[in-house]
């Protein structure tokens, strides 16, 4: 029998998971996600049976803490894709009250279990302030969270922060040498925090989804902005 690609069925579209999305950062990226159609179906970590009015979002229930145990008692949803929102604010309304919110200690185990699945890509978005960022990735270094979810069998994985992070390197010798070393500390030390709204945050983690780049990438302001098309956004120091 001839391989005709006419006969061939096509190619379901990719799932993802959807956790911490709370606030207003939350609802931007949850909506983004919708509206590009890229994903067949969109599984929101919930505490409790989410309603929605759209056909491609699900919950994936999970009803108490999220940790080892009780994530193996109601494991996710087969995806290829995972988006983390670490840090955010919760709203007074039903669906913040309905859904996870993430912290820094919820970030290994959720990704372990979400690896475990099948997930081959995984976004942690952290719409964190400076101040907020230096105390939460200091906990992420100490934990060594970060080196654990860079062991994990996942294809790719991107951390997005709407912070300034140290220039890139540019000097020659043993300046340039003291930049490398220094710039390792990006994450600890940001330098101030770009003016994204949410729905301009989630255009760019939707940027950066859009391309597969293996292993770990972090996106600070600058480079989130150049995903965007916008080489100097106003008010920026670079």
């Amino acid at each position: 029998m001839l391989d005709d690609e006419r006969f061939r069925p096509p190619l379901a579209p990719p799932e993802a998971v959807v956790a911490g999305a709370v606030g207003r950062v939350g609802e931007a990226l949850l909506n983004a996600l919708v509206a590009s159609e890229r994903y067949g179906k969109l599984h929101v970590l919930t505490r409790q049976t989410l309603v929605s009015a759209h056909r491609a979002v699900a919950d994936w229930c999970v009803a108490g803490r999220l940790d080892h145990e009780t994530l193996t008692l109601a494991p996710p949803p087969p995806v290829q894709d995972a988006f983390l929102l670490v840090g955010g604010s919760r709203l007074h309304s039903a669906r913040d009250r309905a859904a996870h919110m993430l912290n820094q200690h919820e970030v290994a185990p959720l990704a372990q279990v979400l690896a475990s699945a099948g997930a081959r890509r995984l976004f942690l978005v952290c719409p964190v302030g400076p101040l907020t960022q230096m105390s939460a990735f200091q906990h992420f270094y100490a934990a060594e969270a970060m080196p654990q979810l860079i062991r994990l069998p996942f294809h790719q994985v991107a951390v997005l922060l709407p912070t300034d992070s140290a220039p890139a390197v540019t000097a020659h010798g043993w300046r340039r040498l003291l930049q490398i070393y220094l710039s390792q500390f990006q994450l600890l030390l940001p330098r101030s925090g770009q003016s994204f709204t949410p729905e301009r945050f989630a255009e760019a983690v939707l940027a950066v989804a859009a391309e597969e780049k293996p292993g770990l990438s972090v996106h600070d302001a600058r480079a989130l902005w150049h995903k965007l098309g916008v080489s100097r956004p106003p008010g920026s120091w670079w």
